[in-house]
């Protein structure tokens, strides 16, 4: 399981460990004419299955990132420059199957894995990460199921500090003191925390409501949040379930502010005429829109936050070969917690003690 490792106390393993192995940060570079050495990352990703389409983002972010690298010189690791491989393996979008993807990995080569996607394929793989002294990168997965053990870090924010975060924006930026929460299961985690934290702050909640299927009307739905006259709608979801949701409060003749989830990500800016203002947590910092354009140009589609957390996954990576300045595994593991930079999902990008990423919030206001 996790242990509670405080930066000093990395910063200390690091220097033990570089004195042991008689090397430092910006030690012996390559002679002239020396060979690259080589460093593999292992990508899970779903090529098949019901993430193949999240899947393909999260490949293309990656594969963009580690050919950018390898353009620019690639890594510089202990004063040696080193090129980055990607190898990946399909977890078919079934956690049983992630396992097996895993060891296939391994069995390649991995000195680092990228991956799964998703929350189920997380949790499935990474005690074996653990035991393996693997690092594993999570680029998109907000359970607090996932994430218990000391290799493994969280790319995305995690859904319980997602959810205080836009309970705190509601409650303070958008003057909102009585919510209503309309959410799926699988968005349970997140819709609790913000329940919690903005009753916390003296709010109220006056509804709670669940939905499992947004292609059909969910009148009645609606109809019971609106009877309870709430300043406010947190809605997390993706934003194609979004969309059909605020139509629906729309048509419904509520007049009411809504806010969202890093999901809401490519939301149309439609102007519901009953909605009093919309706005989401950005999933993205001051990196993105060239991301976006460059994204845009090589692969002909627009990008999405699994793209960019595969790109900064692989970021990540090369900020902790370089801070550990060695290519050992538990160096790499250590120096993640000492790393910051700005990536694509943000500005700031570090990770705290418990493996989770921490950045600077931004607010997208809709209308």
């Amino acid at each position: 399981m996790r242990r509670k490792l405080l930066p000093i106390m990395v910063s200390a393993v690091l220097a033990a460990a570089f004195f042991m192995q008689g090397c430092t940060k910006g030690g012996r570079t390559a002679s002239s004419g020396e060979i690259k050495k080589t460093f593999v990352i292992g990508e899970l990703w779903s090529e098949s299955g019901q993430y193949a389409s999240f899947g393909k983002s999260l490949y293309n972010g990656t594969k963009m990132a580690v050919d950018e690298i390898n353009s620019s010189g690639g890594v510089k690791i202990g004063g040696r420059d080193y090129t980055l491989e990607l190898i990946v393996a399909d977890d078919e979008s079934n956690a049983d199957m992630a396992k097996n993807a895993y060891n296939t990995l391994i069995d390649k080569g991995a000195q680092a894995v990228i991956g799964p996607l998703w929350d189920e394929g997380c949790i499935s793989v990474e005690k074996s990460a653990n035991d393996d002294n693997m690092l594993m990168i999570m680029p998109y997965s907000g359970s607090s199921d996932s994430g218990k053990y000391d290799s493994s870090f969280r790319m995305n924010m995690s859904d319980i500090k997602e959810g205080i975060e836009i309970a705190d924006y509601a409650f303070y930026q958008m003057n909102s003191k009585k919510a209503a929460v309309l959410y799926s299961e699988d968005d349970k985690e997140i819709a609790e925390s913000f329940i919690k934290e903005f009753s916390d702050k003296g709010g109220n909640i006056v509804a709670r409501q669940t939905y499992s299927d947004v292609t059909k009307p969910i009148t009645s739905i609606i109809n019971n949040i609106k009877a309870e006259k709430p300043d406010i709608v947190f809605i997390p979801a993706q934003a194609e379930i979004a969309e059909k949701i605020l139509k629906q409060i729309n048509n419904s003749g509520m007049s009411v502010s809504v806010i969202g989830d890093s999901g809401w990500y490519g939301m149309s800016e439609v102007e519901y005429i009953n909605i009093i203002s919309a706005a989401y947590l950005s999933p993205f910092g001051d990196k993105s829109k060239k991301f976006a354009d460059d994204y845009n140009k090589k692969y002909e589609q627009k990008m999405d936050v699994y793209a960019a957390s595969g790109y900064d996954a692989v970021y990540a990576v090369k900020e902790a070969l370089e801070e550990a300045g060695n290519t050992d595994s538990d160096l790499q593991i250590c120096a993640m917690n000492l790393i910051n930079f700005d990536g694509v999902t943000g500005n700031s990008i570090s990770f705290d003690e418990y493996g989770n990423s921490t950045r600077d919030m931004e607010f997208v206001t809709l209308q």
